[in-house]
C-alpha cells in the first residue's frame, strides 16, 4: 500500500510540521543569502506593523525584552502548525494512483498561493515585484521553500525502516507494520517537541535572564552594557560590514555628504552621559538606561551638508529600513549626538553599531539605530511608530521608580533604605518624595548630582520600618518644579505616568 494512503492523520500532521519547521529554517537561511525576507521575518513584520499602538504597549510593557523572543515563538508554533495541516490533508487526497504527480502539483499549488496571495497579502506585490529586491528572488526563494517542503514532507512521511518479510503471517505483518509506525510516530513527535521547546524556551531563557529593578540591590548610576535595554522591531537585526559601510546626507542641503566609517571616526568628537527610556517602559519598569556615549555632533555634520531654510525636519533611516525624524531644530542642539561608541567601545550590533541616534528629552524609538541615511526634509514625516499611533513629539515623561526595599515580605533591617531613580529628560530633577503611608505623607528623599543635564538621578531615604503592610510611593518634580502626573496612564500613545508603588510586609527583624 502507497505510504501516503496508510498514514494516519496525526502522522501527516507531524510529518507536515516537521517539514514546515525544516522548511522555515532554510528560508532565513535562503533569505540572507539572497538578499530577501525570509517567510517568518515577512509574517513577523506584518504582525508588527498592523499591532494596534495600545496592545503593542501592553505586550512590550508586560514582556519588556522578551516581546520579541515571545512573538517569535508564536509565529515559529503557527508556521509550524500549518505545515502540518498542509500535511494532514496531503495525507488524505493522496492515492496510490497519483504517483509522483501528487507531490509535484502540490509544490506548485504551494509556491502559487505563497506568490500570488501571501506575498500581496504581506505588502510585497504578487511575485515580490512591489519589493527593493524584486520578482525573481522572491519566487526563486519561495519555489525552494515549496520544494523543500514537500521533498521533506515525503521523507518525514516514508517509513525507511521497513524491512522485506516475505514468511511472515498477515497478522505478523500487522503488528510489525504497526510498531514501525508507532516507533516512527515517536521519532516526530519527539523531534517537534525539542523544535517547539527550543523556540519557547528561548523566549522564556531571555525573559530570566532580563535584569529586574526589583532585585533589592541599587541600580548603577551608569548601565552596563549587557544589562542595558534593547527593543527592536525586526526579526533579525542588521549586521552591518564597517568596511562597506556609508552615512549618507541628503535632501534639501547644499552639499551632500557621504562618510566611510574611517572618515567618521576622524571627525572631532565629543562624550557624554545620557539616559534612554523606551517609551513602552511602564511605571516602574526596566526599559531605561545610562551610558557615557561617545560619536560627533549632528549639528556639525548638518552644517559641513549646509541644510537649506526651508528645511523643518531632520528624518533619520537605518540599515533595517525603519525611520523616524525630529525636528530641525531639535538636530541642530549641541547634545544632540551620533555615537559610535558605548561606555568605552564601538557599539554592539545590538545597539545599533556602526552608528546610533542619541536625542536628548525624547523617547528611544526616535533615536535611530544603524544609522545610514539623515535627509532634511520641507515636510512632516511620519515615523515607522507613529504611523501606528504613537507620539510624534515624544517628550519623556517625569518618571521616578523604587528600586530597594523590593516587594513582599522584609525584614525591619532589610527595609530600613529606600532608593531609585528618577528621571525627566533634559529638565532636570530637582527634588524626590517618599511615601510609606499610601500617600498620607510625603517625605524628601536625598538626591545624588546627576552624571549630566541629559540623565537620570539616584535618590535615597532612610527608614525606620515598624512591623506590619506598608505601600510605599516616590514621586518626583521635575527642573521646572512641577510633579509627575500621578494619574497612572499606559504606555501607549506618549509614555507612561503614575506613581511607582511597591508593597512591602514588615516582620521584626532576629537578631
Amino acid at each position: 500500500m502507497n505510504h501516503w494512503a496508510r498514514n494516519s492523520k496525526l502522522r501527516g500532521f507531524i510529518a507536515g510540521s516537521l517539514a514546515n519547521a525544516a522548511a522555515g529554517l532554510l528560508s532565513v537561511a535562503l533569505g540572507l543569502l539572497l538578499g530577501v525576507p525570509s517567510p517568518p521575518q515577512l509574517i513577523q513584520e506584518m504582525v508588527t506593523s498592523l499591532m494596534p499602538a495600545a496592545i503593542a504597549a501592553g505586550i512590550i510593557g508586560t514582556f519588556q525584552e522578551a516581546t520579541r523572543p515571545l512573538i517569535l515563538s508564536m509565529i515559529a508554533a503557527g508556521w509550524i502548525g500549518s505545515g502540518g495541516l498542509v500535511g494532514t490533508a496531503a495525507s488524505r487526497l493522496h492515492r496510490p494512483t497519483h504517483g509522483m504527480m501528487f507531490p509535484l502539483a502540490m509544490g506548485l499549488a504551494l509556491w502559487l498561493s505563497a506568490v500570488m496571495v501571501l506575498l500581496p497579502i504581506l505588502s510585497q506585490g504578487f511575485f515580490g515585484v512591489s519589493t527593493p529586491a524584486g520578482a525573481a528572488k522572491h519566487s526563486l526563494l519561495w519555489l525552494l521553500v515549496a520544494a523543500s517542503y514537500v521533498i521533506l514532507l515525503e521523507a518525514f512521511t516514508t517509513s525507511r525502516l521497513t524491512l522485506p518479510v516475505p514468511v511472515l503471517h498477515d497478522a505478523q505483518v500487522a503488528a510489525a507494520d504497526r510498531g514501525r509506525r508507532r516507533l516512527v510516530l515517536r521519532l516526530a513527535m519527539g523531534a517537534a517537541g525539542v523544535a517547539v521547546a527550543a523556540s519557547l524556551g528561548r523566549w522564556m531563557w531571555t525573559l530570566a535572564s532580563l535584569p529586574s529593578a526589583r532585585s533589592g540591590e541599587m541600580t548603577p548610576e551608569v548601565t552596563p552594557t549587557g544589562n542595558f535595554y534593547a527593543v527592536s522591531k525586526n526579526f533579525l537585526d542588521p549586521d552591518v560590514n564597517e568596511a562597506q559601510w556609508n552615512l549618507e546626507i541628503v535632501g534639501l542641503v547644499e552639499r551632500p555628504l557621504i562618510l566611510s566609517y574611517r572618515e567618521l571616526l576622524e571627525l572631532p568628537s565629543t562624550e557624554q552621559h545620557l539616559t534612554l527610556m523606551c517609551i513602552s517602559n511602564e511605571v516602574g519598569g526596566d526599559l531605561v538606561g545610562t551610558a557615557l556615549w561617545k560619536g560627533v555632533r549632528l549639528a556639525d555634520l548638518l552644517a559641513r551638508a549646509d541644510v537649506r531654510p526651508s528645511t523643518t525636519k531632520v528624518v533619520l533611516t537605518g540599515d533595517d529600513d525603519y525611520s523616524d525624524s525630529f525636528p530641525l531644530e531639535k538636530a541642530q542642539e549641541p547634545n544632540t549626538l551620533l555615537a559610535y561608541h558605548m561606555n568605552g567601545a564601538p557599539l554592539s550590533s545590538t545597539h545599533g553599531f556602526p552608528l546610533r541616534a542619541l536625542v536628548p528629552n525624547i523617547y528611544g524609538m526616535k533615536n535611530v539605530k544603524w544609522l545610514k541615511r539623515i535627509e532634511a526634509v520641507d515636510y512632516d514625516f511620519k515615523g515607522y511608530w507613529q504611523q501606528r499611533g504613537w507620539s510624534d513629539e515624544a517628550i519623556i515623561q517625569t518618571t521616578s521608580r523604587m528600586d530597594l526595599p523590593h516587594p513582599g515580605e522584609q525584614s525591619q533591617k532589610e527595609a530600613s533604605i529606600m532608593g531609585g531613580i528618577a528621571f525627566a529628560g533634559s529638565r532636570g530633577i530637582t527634588r524626590v518624595e517618599v511615601s510609606t503611608d499610601y500617600g498620607e505623607t510625603w517625605l524628601p528623599a536625598e538626591v545624588k548630582d546627576a552624571l549630566s543635564t541629559n540623565t537620570w538621578v539616584l535618590w535615597l531615604r532612610k527608614w525606620e520600618p515598624t512591623p506590619g503592610r506598608h505601600d510605599l510611593l516616590v514621586r518626583a518634580a521635575d527642573g521646572n518644579g512641577e510633579l509627575q502626573i500621578e494619574e497612572r496612564r499606559r504606555t501607549a500613545p506618549g509614555g507612561a505616568a503614575g506613581y511607582d508603588l511597591v508593597p512591602v510586609r514588615i516582620v521584626p527583624h532576629s537578631s
